[in-house]
């Protein structure tokens, strides 16, 4: 699949993105060495899009992202997020208890100096 000029631009030359919920655990326990080869593995790939969320993990995938990319210059990658949930000391919280963040978590966890973009999460 061919991408226009302006999308391999800002995308880099796959199509394709890495979405973080498994690096956050979510189908097993990945180690930090783990997830970050995955980072690795994908930019060597050509990915330059990648997906994460505060609920991938309790903040462990936008760590693990964060931390892998950090080597990498910030302006040859896109970084997307969610808010609109807080994350809780209790990961059992009901969810009318969690509230609205802002995108400085995000970049507290992730070490990037901000999101390239987000997406808000409707609550209930």
């Amino acid at each position: 699949m061919e991408l226009p000029p302006s999308l391999v631009e800002t995308f880099g030359r796959s199509p394709l993105g890495l979405g973080g919920a498994p690096l956050g655990n979510l189908f097993r326990r990945v180690s930090d060495a783990e997830a970050h080869a995955v980072v690795e593995r994908a930019w060597v790939g050509g990915v330059r899009y990648f997906d994460t969320a505060p609920h991938y993990g309790n903040g462990r995938s936008e760590t693990r992202i964060g931390s892998a990319l950090r080597n990498h210059p910030r302006d040859t990658y896109v970084l997307s997020t969610k808010v609109g949930r807080l994350l809780e000391p209790n990961s059992h919280a009901p969810r009318d208890q969690h509230g609205y963040v802002d995108v400085g978590a995000f970049v507290q966890r992730s070490t990037a100096d901000c999101p390239s973009s987000h997406s808000c999460v409707r609550r209930g």
